[in-house]
């Protein structure tokens, strides 16, 4: 059984970084937090800290914090696809560019003996990273946005190895590799008749790069389905689709009423589930001094089906844990 706390934080995840004095509240449980079956930033009910990282069950029990503080964001986690190691992201050491990725064992141990932590050279700004491999991860950075700005143009793709180089992708808000050299991206387009976010396949082949745009008009939020042959997203800020890597949409869902959109809105990332008809997403409660805004939901894509997860006042982002049992429960 493990049991983490916050000295052996300090000792394994950010001595170089001087956590010490950053107000850190390493939680201390004797659970199991690697099997739960996702792990999340956010700020859940109940607890008072910045952005954390937690873990939780699929049916809402286990809720576990695994790294908080109350002065420093840690966000967006995301697991290798063996479960080998975690990316993370966190505003120590952040400049006015956003938040750095730091990438340590699944256990929080240092990847290389002495030193606390590695992280890419390029800040952050949007979305989590997305892992290629068990070595390689992408992401998004913005060279010419700060924290709290307004530019909504300028953005790159980048993929971290043993160097970090840039894709060519170019201007995308969202990257996601995928299966046989082809990235899933949402890409902004704003013309004199048309402004929002296409989701747009490329593929990187001998002759070049083969693009198909594969929905026009989308929410922010993209995922794979866990074969890699399908993509959902989601329309109009209250509809989930998903469609095939031509482009045609195999299954809808109506996930709030036109009655709820003045006042509810899906925002956020998507997660596909390895049992393949489950998505998590985020339903935003929309008005000034809202408590409890951010839900998480299970979207069953059999039926269309929502279930609340988890609540909170800081948007979830969500990651499956490659150590949780295989087949999610419903």
């Amino acid at each position: 059984m493990i049991m983490m706390n916050c000295r052996l934080l300090f000792a394994q995840l950010v001595a170089a970084l001087l956590l010490l004095s950053s107000g850190c509240s390493f939680f201390d449980h004797e659970e199991d937090w690697q099997q739960r079956d996702i792990i999340f930033s956010g700020r859940p009910s109940g607890f008072d800290a910045a952005h954390g990282i937690y873990a939780i069950n699929l049916d809402g029990t286990g809720l576990v914090p695994i790294l908080t503080s109350e002065h420093d964001a840690f966000t967006s986690p995301a697991p290798s696809p063996d479960g080998s190691k975690l990316v993370y992201q966190s505003s120590l050491g952040a400049t006015t560019l956003g938040s750095r990725h730091y990438v340590v064992h699944f256990d929080g141990s240092p990847l290389i003996p002495g030193q606390a932590v590695i992280w890419s050279e390029k800040n952050f700004v949007g979305n989590r990273a997305r892992w290629q491999d068990n070595d390689t991860f992408a992401f998004v950075w913005c060279p010419t946005c700060e924290v709290g700005g307004t530019v909504t143009h300028g953005y790159e793709a980048w993929i971290v190895n043993k160097s970090v180089r840039e894709l060519d992708l170019g201007d995308v808000v969202l990257v996601l590799p995928g299966p046989d050299s082809t990235y899933a991206v949402q890409r902004e387009r704003d013309t004199p008749t048309y402004t929002g976010l296409d989701v747009v396949l490329r593929r990187n082949t001998v002759a070049g790069w083969h693009e198909l745009i594969v929905a026009e008009s989308v929410s922010y939020g993209l995922a794979w389905s866990p074969a890699g042959d399908e993509l959902a997203f989601i329309e109009g800020g209250a509809e989930l689709v998903v469609v095939d890597t031509l482009g045609i949409e195999q299954v809808r869902h109506t996930l709030l009423d036109a009655g709820a959109r003045d006042s509810l809105l899906i925002t956020g990332q998507l997660e596909w589930l390895p049992d393949n008809t489950t998505v998590l997403a985020n339903r935003t409660r929309l008005g000034p001094r809202v408590m409890n805004r951010e839900t998480m939901i299970a979207v069953d894509l059999t039926t269309g089906s929502v279930r609340d997860v988890l609540s909170g006042d800081v948007r979830f982002e969500m990651a499956w844990n490659p150590h949780a049992r295989i087949d999610p429960v419903p």
